[in-house]
């Protein structure tokens, strides 16, 4: 049976992460895009775009609170799985190319990145594999047709290239075989299989080869390779315990590039301080820890590996950016 109540730390942990997230994003980008004829020179450009992401999260958070998720199984599990399959394969031909990869799907003035997607869709499909198969699951050869739809939504994903989001996936799929009840001496094999295949994903590529490189001696070609890397670790080291100040980055000067997204943790780093970075990893900690509360509080078994699923997966999302 469903609670009728919303965990109150659950939502006020999501709101803080939320409005914490509009801040940053507006402090990060307003000087870029105040500055720049792409932007229409408008310094709320991704202020408003972040709102409005934020109002349909809470509409759509409204109306999913609403849904049985147990009657919608039939439709979440495989016709939802390769829906995401067949995007995934669309996007590298329709896809625009930004940067060397094809990840979005133009829809008007927004984008849609379906490696997201293919993330919720991968979460849905596994708990329902998973339950049904709930018995045999020590078993690998009796989940056949879960490492099937993974591999291949893997495979989709990595070749956009998209190794970030692969590694996710990677990292979800064996967290709900765990909860599921995988034998640990499986879950040690596809783990070395899976490094392997990583090994030879990064050596394949050679701009994942340099950015390893870049990773491990940040300091080697600081005008070079490793220039995004540098000044991210620069702005970091220029907060000190309380920040230089809302606002007050030096490194959005143009000196640190994809200020606003990739790179947003330096920003918020250099304003804030080593107080505001560690205030934003215990509210990461903190929505891991009621996520899995909430996963393991369900009684039923799919609805147990949606929530264990999803808490993952934004943790992990969270850890790796």
């Amino acid at each position: 049976m469903r609670s009728r109540h919303a965990d109150p730390w659950l939502i006020t942990i999501t709101a803080c992460l939320a409005l914490l997230g509009l801040l940053m994003v507006f402090s990060s980008s307003f000087v870029m895009t105040a500055s720049s004829p792409d932007f229409r020179n408008d310094p709320f450009f991704f202020l408003k775009r972040q709102g409005i992401a934020i109002g349909i999260g809470v509409v759509a958070m409204i109306f999913a609170r609403k849904l049985d998720l147990t009657r919608l199984r039939p439709l979440t599990s495989v016709p939802f799985a390769l829906i995401t399959i067949g995007l995934l394969a669309l996007v590298m031909v329709i896809g625009p190319e930004i940067n060397g990869a094809r990840r979005w799907i133009p829809l008007g003035p927004f984008q849609f990145q379906v490696a997201e997607m293919a993330k919720l869709a991968l979460i849905f499909y596994l708990a329902d594999c998973f339950d049904r198969r709930r018995e045999k699951v020590a078993q690998v050869s009796r989940i056949v047709p879960a490492l099937g739809i993974f591999g291949i939504i893997l495979l989709l994903v990595e070749q956009e290239p998209d190794l970030g989001s692969a590694l996710v996936l990677a990292g979800v799929f064996m967290a709900m075989l765990f909860v599921a009840g995988a034998r640990l001496e499986h879950l040690g094999g596809m783990a070395a299989a899976g490094v392997m295949a990583v090994v030879i994903m990064i050596i394949a590529k050679p701009f994942r080869m340099k950015r390893l490189a870049t990773f491990v001696d940040p300091m080697g070609d600081v005008q070079g390779s490793g220039y995004q890397l540098y000044n991210s670790l620069l702005a970091l080291a220029s907060g000190g315990l309380t920040g230089q100040g809302l606002g007050n980055s030096h490194q959005k000067y143009n000196y640190l590039p994809e200020m606003h997204t990739d790179f947003i943790f330096s920003i918020l780093g250099e304003e804030l301080g080593f107080l505001g970075t560690a205030g934003l990893c215990t509210l990461y900690v903190a929505l891991l820890y009621k996520g899995f509360k909430v996963a393991v509080q369900c009684r039923k078994p799919y609805l147990r590996l949606l929530a264990a699923g999803v808490t993952f997966q934004l943790s992990l999302q969270a850890l790796m950016n």
